[in-house]
């Protein structure tokens, strides 16, 4: 938007966070995942309908990545990795069958040409929605049809995840407990030298240009300090909060009005391909029943595609799950995703534009 007066864009921000708020309030006590993402950016599609394009600076949602990244970092537990390693076999057959059934489908929907071919591909990545979305900008694909594939995947996920835990364990209550948004006590010293480690990753991205090198080079630095024993990376739940609201409203500052129409013509193709993925990870979850002793609720919140940390909160709320299973497979997919993700995508957008370039 061009043209406004400082005034005029401090009143559209204030009002952009005013109604972000209660929107992403009520996503979080209806247990929608990623409410403080899913609002504002729902927020920001809303303003941009108006023509009313507020994004964050750049250096703002470098900030956010570089806190995501630290996030992602902390969920990729020691013990996790570990029993990744004592059954390594299972664990890669498990990831790679995942991917490669998301692969044909976003090849299906990219050859008949219902979702461009990059974008299809990054959409359809099973895990670290935030991260893939980020990325895929980086990438070159459009941004608006990743998010739009990448939120409405995790939401159907966790929505099946948790009626399957209801019907397996009927007396287990769906997941009810929610964040203090002002932590009662922080660890400032932690704190201190979380933000002094963010400094250095944002001085290093700039530097080395990578795409979205401030995501990327987080994780590898949360990981890497992860074995300092003196070092604890906190992250206050307000700072957290805040990330996930510049990314959400940075993500939906790009639904214009011509994108929105879009979007909303090929949503049932994308509906029908979420619903085609899960029910495949359904059966894989069967085969580990079957051939690997694995308890049924288990196996399905493992092969769950995506959605980590409301599996996460799920599986912790019943006693009949092994979680630590549940959280190895989710790990490893999602390290699998963060490592080799750009490097597949790009490849197989190469692959499906240059047979479909044939066919014209």
């Amino acid at each position: 938007m061009r043209g406004l007066t400082s005034s005029r864009q401090l009143f559209l921000w204030f009002a952009l966070t005013l109604i972000s708020v209660p929107i992403a309030l009520g996503f979080h006590y209806l247990s929608i995942p990623a409410a403080f993402l899913l609002g504002p950016m729902l927020t920001a599609i809303l303003f941009a309908q108006k023509n009313v394009v507020l994004k964050p600076h750049k250096h703002i949602i470098s900030f956010a990545q570089a806190v995501l990244g630290l996030m992602i970092s902390q969920a990729l537990s020691v013990n996790a990795l570990n029993q990744i390693s004592q059954h390594l076999g299972l664990f890669i057959g498990g990831v790679l069958s995942v991917l490669i059934a998301s692969t044909a489908l976003s090849a299906v929907l990219a050859y008949r040409r219902i979702v461009p071919g990059t974008a299809a591909i990054w959409g359809s990545s099973p895990g670290a929605a935030a991260a893939m979305t980020l990325l895929a900008q980086d990438y070159g694909a459009d941004v608006k049809i990743v998010a739009l594939m990448q939120y409405l995947r995790v939401i159907l996920v966790t929505l099946t995840a948790a009626m399957v835990t209801h019907l397996f364990v009927p007396s287990t209550p769906l997941p009810t407990e929610h964040a203090h948004f002002i932590e009662g006590h922080i660890d400032y010293e932690g704190f201190i030298k979380t933000l002094i480690l963010i400094a250095v990753i944002l001085l290093v991205s700039l530097r080395i240009k990578l795409p979205s090198g401030p995501l990327m080079l987080a994780i590898a630095s949360g990981l890497a300090v992860s074995y300092w024993h003196d070092f604890v990376i906190t992250l206050p739940q307000l700072l957290l909060l805040t990330s996930y609201s510049m990314i959400g409203w940075h993500i939906g500052s790009k639904f214009t009005g011509n994108a929105t129409r879009y979007t909303l013509k090929i949503l049932p193709n994308i509906f029908f391909s979420i619903t085609l993925l899960i029910g495949f990870c359904g059966v894989l979850s069967w085969g580990l029943v079957r051939y690997f002793g694995i308890d049924p609720l288990t196996a399905y919140l493992a092969m769950s595609p995506g959605g980590a940390d409301a599996i996460a909160i799920i599986a912790a709320s019943s006693h009949h799950i092994d979680l630590p299973f549940v959280m190895a497979m989710q790990t490893c997919r999602l390290l699998f995703m963060l490592i080799f993700g750009p490097m597949l995508a790009i490849q197989a957008a190469k692959l499906v534009e240059r047979r479909s370039s044939q066919h014209v």
